[in-house]
């Protein structure tokens, strides 16, 4: 006959401290690198430059509705004169835009418009130069006819950062 032991037979079902900080030091290393890879500020800011390319976009077809009943693209010094003239907002009949679009990381900031890029002496209003500001872009989006004048444009005044622009067809 087999003698029974006093003390109980104990079965360990569960993890060791150090078991459990192993598996935590893994995920976090895990995430950590996931992370890095995304880099979730780069996407935001992808995101934010193709807003910016469609508001670009947006208006520059209403400039080019403007043109047709018009004639010439609108007289304006900033892009909130040119906001009043294409949303009606400034009494006329005419609405090209419902609402003129804003930068979407800073709603006070503009997009820049130049009626007169080619900086011809007189106002003949047959141009225009439409510009947004990119973040961390790796490269210019500027019309070839422009790319020569960067950094003198009244739209590209730093020509250490990057634009998005489009030009009058």
């Amino acid at each position: 006959m087999k003698k029974k032991s006093a003390l109980p037979l104990r079965i360990n079902n569960g993890f060791t401290l150090v078991e459990i900080m192993v598996v935590i030091g893994i995920i976090a290393i895990l995430t950590a690198a996931l992370l890095s890879m995304l880099n979730p500020a780069k996407q935001f800011a992808r995101a934010r430059n193709s807003q910016r390319r469609a508001d670009i976009s947006t208006i520059a077809t209403a400039l080019e509705q403007y043109y047709a009943d018009n004639n010439e693209y609108p007289e304006s010094d900033t892009i909130d004169t040119l906001g009043t003239l294409l949303t009606g907002t400034s009494g006329t009949t005419d609405v090209y835009l419902k609402v003129m679009p804003k930068d979407p990381k800073s709603p006070t900031m503009n997009y820049c418009y130049n009626n007169n890029p080619d900086e011809l002496s007189t106002n003949n209003y047959q141009n225009f130069l439409l510009c947004a500001e990119l973040e961390g872009a790796d490269k210019d989006e500027i019309p070839e006819y422009y790319v020569s004048k960067k950094g003198s444009l009244k739209c590209i005044s730093d020509s250490n950062k990057y634009y998005y622009c489009v030009m009058s067809q």
